[in-house]
């Protein structure tokens, strides 16, 4: 997780790093942070691979609730 964490502090709009924080997120069960970085992605890089993937994962977390 560090690593996604440095890699977007570097590379703010590094949108597969991005896409990999939020996973892990939600490996650890923090839906919540998994949601913000989801939704940090979807709106800087919606149209990209990892932010079409991202809207898909934030359908996931909807129905998971």
């Amino acid at each position: 997780m560090q690593d996604f964490k440095q890699a977007i502090a570097a590379v703010p709009d590094y949108a597969e790093a991005q896409y990999w924080l939020a996973e892990c997120y939600i490996k650890k069960k923090d839906w919540e942070e998994a949601k913000t970085q989801f939704q940090a992605l979807v709106k800087t890089a919606p149209d990209s691979e990892f932010g079409l993937k991202a809207q898909n994962r934030l359908n996931d977390l909807k129905q998971m609730k």
